[in-house]
């Protein structure tokens, strides 16, 4: 019988093995975070339970896809129904599963069916609506986390589960709190295991909160963590006498705004830093992730200031260490394959040996089209996209290999046999190049290290004990003893935090950035803590179906913590922040930065416990005039600082040199709260795939009924069935893409250049913007006033000189190039440029029925032609890509037929129509006109920008047969326009038909492919 014990985060788990133990090397079950001992044992108990009754889990995303469906169908039927007047998105369908995740945990808490739950009377429809989602996923044999946590629950209540068994105590240290899923669990195992659990309090918990047993339902054995006077003192701060003795030691920084708030905060970790004070002994701690975890990164970076944001305090020095035992975590469950970490692996710049990988564009290249890769997608549909890759062979066959060392690593039971195989994919990443020197092959050549300095040697010491530690592993062979791999991994981190804490001068020689969350445990000599304003504490229960009175008053009449309120979530808060606090040191300094005013000036207030402790210390009020006087530290003369000079460099220099970072379509988002949920996920295992053609059906009504991008038509035309699968399992650019300047922001910045040029050239030249060769000397000094323009109007922040010329030379040979093939096609051409990047809001392209199908969108570039009395007679619609368009198109072109030619062209085309009836036909204000006498020219072009060549003359393809443009736009009679394109697919639609279009290219770039009845089968 043995005791475990348990942590909130990794950070404390580290800190109180440190506080313990100067070299330890501990039994690997003995010491856990609390989610892991909880995951661990579900995982397993569910492992068994699908093997024995043929069923599948449900992952929170899909699950949330599958309750979204449940909703269309109930409100489909039930359209008077409260419900279907909601927007019916995403969004409410992951309101409901957090409805049903609460009503879980009530009826475990309280012992009883949620209909005995004294809710109100409004959630009938919902409770249809998670009956339709429950038995749809029953039919598929399919269980959520909520349904097997009952289940596990269950048999936790049945002493089912052998695992607990083992353990005689059980101890949780600095949790100020433990959440339901959690305290559900322990009270479970303490009642029925007879297990003895003990929570160790990071302060007096007690003193301050009458409510505190609230706090750690289930759990009623306490006991007192020690903490320093200086801690207590903070946590209390009610004696002015004791907060006087550590005055010196209590700072306090005002900030208008994040950005100065945050700049002023560096500027104090830049005075400790030339203090000599080591970055390990710093920490900055904030609340609100999204507003300053970004923004206090950048700023760090700006500072060459070198930070972590990683869990553990004993994070091994060398930045590829814990990629390297990351390796561990691509492979999940031995059939689905996380990207990101597989990414996280080959993008390592320490990693530049691997052939064919290019550790600099692996993430937007296997993000991209050409891969169709998800961010977690089954293993065997990935191998199958990544095998049939024709273009990327080289990198495809690196990573197949490494998939196969990987399956072998996840498949070994042994220390001998997983360090074997662990050892194999190490030689495969050829970690043994990462320190030569004087290779000739350009390839081989790491430029992590310029030059042979203290970092460059303390590296190659801790790689060389790494490996050590694997060897001495991997010898360890009883083959007696099974492992998992999961459990090679945890003893291979308990080795090197033994290797670390055997020498004097093993120091992290870095700050820690952390949110509240992840910070309980940190113990650093200067602390930080952003933010700290009104909002700072600031959290709500969803009460979309449950009202706060309604939690409230069923949290009183069973005198138990069933459903979260927000005075029980504020509290929670605030316990947490003390926490924080806790574990000051007693000459520590802490540090409380708050907003005085928002970036627009109106007035912020400070958290209330920073206006307590200012009066306390004999101060009276947070006004401007009197913040020297008070002592806190701020700016008097700030000046923005702005964005980071070093991620703009590197982003203006990608705009050109570059490949294009993959990025899905803007007017495709989902709600903020859910994007990391929904869209994440793929599983075509779970067969959580639409299987009611009404649905679809509602589903493209929908989204034609709104104005619509000619992207989504193309999808729509090339197969509505496929548009469907792809925008459910639609991918998130923002979190999937490394940080850089998106395919938009790139189109814009050129076109912008080039708008700009042209209209110094009508200025300078009368309005004749048809370039000539003997004035291109002066075209190229036109260009450079243009970039300095744009350069000047700030819109590329740049804040070193050497930087600036750099990045003006590179854009002056993107114009020359410009310049250059401008004037080539003026020779041969009347069109002028008219504009760019024009915006269209509304436009109507198809109607049946009284449904209208308008689009909107941007035309990258219009010329115009005009007659002998400056009417305009021409229209050219230029299109911009970035991207090599197939090279068929411009040698089948004049063999293909009217519908090939509009599904080349689409786009263009319509926005030909567009410009046609905006600048020739409504001039004209005649219904009575001759389109031939209008129209004397017109065409479409694509101009492809890659990287070898700005411009590439062969890449420019036009399509200038003036009479099938005129044609299929609708203002000639023919056998085939436009009208005719839709109708095949959006008609059908609109009768509420839903039809298939299958097609080798279409079927082979569908995620639903092998499950489609329609897909597409080779002869």
């Amino acid at each position: 019988m043995s005791k475990l014990i348990l942590f909130p985060n990794p950070k404390s788990r580290d800190y109180y093995l440190y506080s313990r133990y100067n070299y330890y090397s501990l039994d690997i079950t003995n010491y856990k975070t609390l989610f892991e001992f909880y995951r661990t044992t579900i995982d397993k108990f569910f492992k068994n339970f699908s093997i024995k009754n043929n069923v599948s889990r449900l992952e929170e995303s899909t699950a949330i896809i599958n309750i979204y469906e449940a909703l269309i169908e109930f409100t489909n039927k039930n359209k008077d129904s409260i419900i279907s007047k909601q927007s019916k998105n995403y969004e409410l369908a992951a309101n409901i599963y957090n409805f049903i995740e609460e009503i879980t945990f009530a009826k475990i808490i309280i012992g009883k069916d949620n209909e005995d739950l004294d809710l109100n009377n409004n959630l009938e429809d919902i409770k249809k609506i998670v009956s339709i989602y429950k038995s749809n996923n029953k039919e598929k044999n399919l269980f959520d986390d909520n349904d097997i946590f009952e289940l596990f629950i269950n048999s936790i209540n049945k002493k089912e589960i052998d695992d607990f068994k083992e353990y005689e105590e059980i101890e949780i240290y600095n949790f100020e709190s433990v959440p339901l899923r959690y305290s559900i669990f322990l009270e479970a195992i303490n009642k029925n295991y007879n297990i003895n659990i003990k929570a160790f309090m990071p302060y007096n918990i007690d003193k301050i909160f009458s409510n505190y047993k609230e706090f750690y339902q289930g759990i009623n054995n306490f006991e007192y963590s020690n903490i320093s006077d200086f801690s207590k003192t903070l946590i209390n701060k009610n004696n002015k006498e004791d907060l006087n003795k550590y005055k010196e030691q209590i700072k306090l920084i005002a900030g208008f705004g994040i950005n100065q708030e945050i700049d002023t905060v560096i500027d104090e970790v830049i005075k400790l830093k030339n203090s000599n004070i080591p970055l390990s002994d710093i920490a900055l701690i904030f609340s609100d992730t999204q507003k300053y975890r970004e923004a206090v990164a950048r700023r760090l970076k700006e500072c060459n200031i070198k930070f972590n944001q990683r869990r553990g305090n004993f994070i091994w020095r060398m930045p590829l260490i814990p990629v390297l035992t990351s390796i561990f975590f691509i492979i999940e469950r031995g059939k689905e394959i996380d990207i990101d970490a597989l990414i996280k692996l080959l993008s390592s710049p320490y990693l530049r040996n691997i052939d064919g990988i290019n550790p600099y564009n692996i993430r937007e290249l296997l993000y991209s089209k050409d891969f169709r890769i998800f961010k977690k997608m089954p293993l065997s549909d990935f191998l199958y996209n990544i095998e049939n890759n024709k273009e990327h062979k080289e990198i495809s066959n690196s990573i197949i290999k490494l998939i196969e060392l990987l399956k072998k690593l996840m498949s070994s039971d042994t220390y001998s046999k997983i360090g074997s195989a662990y050892i194999e994919i190490l030689k495969f990443l050829k970690i043994d190049l990462i320190f030569e020197e004087n290779i000739e092959e350009e390839k081989y050549y790491n430029s992590v290290y310029i030059k042979k300095d203290e970092i460059f040697y303390r590296d190659n010491d801790s790689l060389a004990s790494f490996v050590e530690i694997v060897l001495k592993l991997t010898a360890n062979d009883n083959s007696k003893n099974k492992i998992s791999p999961m459990d090679f991994h945890e003893a291979l981190n308990i080795l090197i935090k033994d290797e670390y804490l055997r020498g004097d001068n093993n120091k992290e020689i870095s700050l820690t950035i952390s949110n509240l969350y992840d910070a309980r445990g940190v113990k650093a000599k200067y602390l930080f803590i952003l933010g700290a304003n009104n909002d700072f504490i600031n959290r709500k229960p969803d009460t979309f179906f449950i009202s706060n009175k309604v939690r409230e008053s069923i949290n009183n009449k069973y005198k138990k913590y069933v459903l979260s309120s927000q005075n029980l979530l504020s509290d929670i808060s605030y316990a947490l922040f003390l926490n924080i606090i806790s574990s000051c040191y007693d000459n520590g300094i802490v540090y409380f930065s708050f907003r005085l005013k928002d970036k627009d000036g109106n007035l912020e207030i400070p958290f209330f416990y920073i206006e307590d402790l200012f009066l306390e210390l004999g101060n009276e009020d947070f006004k401007f005039d009197t913040l020297k006087e008070n002592g806190l530290i701020f700016r008097e003369n700030y000046i923005p600082k702005g964005n980071n000079i070093h991620s703009e460099k590197e982003n203006i220099i990608s705009l050109f040199f570059y490949k294009e970072n993959y990025e899905y379509p803007n007017d495709i988002s989902f709600d903020k709260n859910i994007k990391n949920i929904v869209n994440l996920v793929y599983n075509k295992n779970e067969e959580s795939v639409y299987t009611n053609p009404q649905n679809f059906i509602s589903i493209l009504k929908e989204d034609l009924s709104n104005i619509i991008s000619v992207s989504k038509i193309k999808e729509i035309m090339e197969c509505p069935i496929k548009y469907i699968y792809s925008r459910l399992f639609e991918r998130d650019s923002i979190d999937s893409l490394i940080m850089g300047i998106n395919r938009m922001d790139k189109g814009t910045i050129y076109h912008k250049i080039f708008e700009n040029f042209y209209n110094k050239i009508k200025k300078k030249f009368n309005n004749n913007c048809k370039l000539k060769e003997d004035k291109f000397n002066s075209y190229k000094n036109i260009a450079s006033e243009t970039i300095e323009e744009y350069f000047n109007k700030k819109e590329i922040k740049i804040y070193n000189e050497a930087d600036k010329e750099v990045m003006i030379e590179e854009i002056n040979n993107v114009m020359n190039s410009f310049i250059k093939y401008e004037i080539d096609l003026s020779k041969n051409s009347d069109y002028i440029p008219n504009n760019f990047e024009e915006k269209i809001n509304e436009f109507k392209v198809y109607s049946y029925n009284n449904h209208n199908i308008k689009i909107s969108g941007r035309i990258d570039r219009i010329d115009f032609s005009y007659s002998n009395d400056n009417k305009i007679n021409g229209i050219r619609i230029v299109d911009y890509k970035v991207n090599v368009y197939p090279k068929e198109l411009k040698k089948y072109l004049s063999k293909f037929t009217t519908e090939e030619i509009i599904n080349a062209y689409l786009q263009p085309i319509l926005y030909l129509k567009y410009a046609i009836d905006e600048y020739i036909i409504k001039p004209n204000k005649s219904d009575n006109f001759n389109i031939d006498e209008l129209v004397e020219k017109c065409e479409v072009v694509f101009a492809i920008y890659k990287e070898a060549d700005i411009v590439n003359k062969e890449d420019y393809i036009i399509f200038d047969n003036k009479d099938i443009l005129l044609t299929i736009c609708g203002y000639k009679e023919g056998d085939f326009n436009l009208n005719d394109y839709f109708e095949r697919i959006f008609k059908n639609i609109f009768e509420d038909k839903l039809i298939a279009v299958s097609g080798k290219e279409q079927c082979e770039n569908c995620i639903n492919y092998q499950n489609c009845e329609y897909s597409y089968k080779e002869e």
